[in-house]
Parts: C-alpha cells; sequence; structure tokens
C-alpha cells in the first residue's frame, strides 16, 4: 500500500482537522473572546445557525451545510476552550477536566 495513499473508505478532509483549523483561523482573525458571555453569544449563534438549517423540509436541508454549522460550533467551542486553559497557570489535565 503506498504510504500516501488515503485509507481505504477516506472520504476527504477529517471533520476533526477542520474543527482546528477553523478555531485557528477564527482566533487569529478576532483574538482572544473577552469574556464567557461573549463565547456563549458566538456558540448560541452558531446553534441557532444549525437549527435554522435542520428546521427546513428534508429535501431543501442540506448535509453539507449542517457539517459546516457543526464545525463552526466546535470551533467556537475549541476556540474558548484553548483560550481559558491558556489562563490557568497549569497545565490542563484530562482527568481534572473528566472530574470537573
Amino acid at each position: 500500500m503506498n504510504g500516501n495513499a488515503p485509507p481505504p473508505g477516506y472520504r476527504g478532509e477529517r471533520i476533526e482537522d477542520l474543527v482546528i483549523n477553523r478555531s485557528r483561523e477564527c482566533a487569529e482573525k478576532h483574538g482572544d473572546f473577552a469574556s464567557p458571555h461573549e463565547a456563549y453569544s458566538v456558540i448560541f449563534e452558531e446553534v441557532c445557525e444549525y437549527f435554522d438549517e435542520v428546521r427546513k423540509k428534508d429535501l431543501d436541508r442540506s448535509k453539507v451545510r449542517m457539517i459546516r454549522e457543526l464545525v463552526d460550533i466546535a470551533a467556537a467551542a475549541t476556540r474558548y476552550a484553548v483560550q481559558l486553559a491558556e489562563e490557568l497557570d497549569h497545565e490542563v489535565t484530562e482527568a481534572e477536566v473528566r472530574n470537573a
């Protein structure tokens, strides 16, 4: 098997990569969130945009647009989680987050 060939069943960029790239892009363009309320409002706006697509009739609904909005939701949440983690005086551990 060619080391550069995509794995069987591969259908494009990984969603996780889209989320990380979008998160970084927004952080570079807009900087840090000013407050938890601003982060909430951005995430809520993205959820509303996703819901606008969900409410459409089946024939008018686009899976790609839903994916785009879900990526935007995840990117905004990731962006703020990274910001909060950077504001702490220590490295955040998985156990710490799971047990919070």
